[in-house]
C-alpha cells in the first residue's frame, strides 16, 4: 500500500501541530511519501500534489492542510479503516471562529450549482455517528425524505482512493459568480473542498465524514473539532431561506 500525504501551503509557512501529525500518521510510516508545495493560487497547490500521486502510482492521496493539526496518534491508519470500501473520507474541522459551524455540510442533489450547503455545527454532530454519509446526516436532521442528498465535506484533512477511474479525469477548482439583483450585484463563491463534494458526487464516487480523529485548526486561536460550542444550527443557512 502506498500513500501520499501532501500539505499545500500559501507562504511555505507549515504550523508545528503539522509536522507532528505527519510524524505521528500511522504504525507504518514506510508506507507514506510526504511532500509541500508552495502556491499562492490554492487549487494550483492541489493539483500538483494530485498530479504527483496518479504519476507516482499511489494507491491514496492524503491531503493535510498547512494549519490543521490531528491530535489524534495514528490517525492515518484510523481514517483508513473509517473509509472502508469508500472512495473519500474526510475528518470533521470547525472554522476558525466561535461560530461552532464546520466545513463539512449537506445539500439536495438537485441544488442550484451557486447555492451553498448547510454547514453542520459541532452541536448537531454530537448525535451523529461517528463515521456517516449523507443518508445518516439526512436522518439525523430529519430532513425531507423526497429528496436525494450529498455531503460537502473539506479538504483540510482528506483521504481519497485513487483506484476509480474518475480520480484520473478529476480537477480541482473553485467557483466564483457575480449575480445580479435588483438592489444590486452578489458576489458567491463556492470553494474548492465543496465544489471537490459536488464534482465527485457527480463521478458516483461514496464519501464519508468522520469526527474519528480530533482536528485543531489553528488560527488566532485553536478550534478543536471535539469541543462543542457556538450555534445550535446554521442560522445563515436558514436566514438565506433553506429548508
Amino acid at each position: 500500500m502506498k500513500i501520499y500525504l501532501g500539505v499545500p501551503t500559501y507562504d511555505g509557512q507549515i504550523h508545528y501541530g503539522v509536522h507532528r501529525s505527519i510524524v505521528s500518521a500511522s504504525v507504518q510510516p514506510g508506507n507514506i511519501t510526504s511532500a509541500f508545495v508552495q502556491s499562492s493560487a490554492l487549487t494550483r497547490g492541489f493539483n500538483m500534489l494530485w498530479c504527483a500521486a496518479l504519476d507516482g502510482g499511489f494507491d491514496y492521496f492524503v491531503m493535510l492542510h498547512a494549519d490543521i493539526e490531528v491530535r489524534t496518534k495514528c490517525w492515518l491508519d484510523i481514517l483508513l479503516k473509517q473509509l472502508g470500501t469508500a472512495d473519500v473520507i474526510s475528518a470533521v474541522s470547525p472554522l476558525k471562529d466561535a461560530s461552532g459551524l464546520t466545513s463539512t455540510g449537506i445539500e439536495r442533489t438537485t441544488i442550484h450549482e451557486l447555492d451553498q450547503p448547510r454547514s453542520l455545527t459541532l452541536k448537531e454532530l454530537a448525535d451523529f455517528p461517528q463515521t456517516f454519509e449523507a443518508e445518516d446526516a439526512a436522518e439525523v436532521l430529519d430532513l425531507p425524505i423526497e429528496y436525494q442528498y450529498r455531503l460537502a465535506v473539506n479538504t483540510g484533512c482528506l483521504v481519497v482512493r485513487l483506484a476509480p477511474e474518475w480520480t484520473k479525469q478529476f480537477v480541482w477548482t473553485d467557483g466564483d459568480a457575480i449575480i445580479q439583483h435588483d438592489n444590486g450585484r452578489h458576489v458567491v463563491f463556492i470553494p474548492e473542498d465543496w465544489q471537490f463534494s459536488r464534482t465527485v458526487n457527480q463521478y458516483g464516487a461514496q464519501v464519508r465524514a468522520t469526527t474519528a480523529v480530533e482536528i485543531a485548526h489553528h488560527g488566532t486561536s485553536v478550534w478543536s473539532s471535539w469541543a462543542k460550542y457556538g450555534q445550535e444550527r446554521d442560522e445563515e443557512y436558514f436566514r438565506r431561506g433553506g429548508v
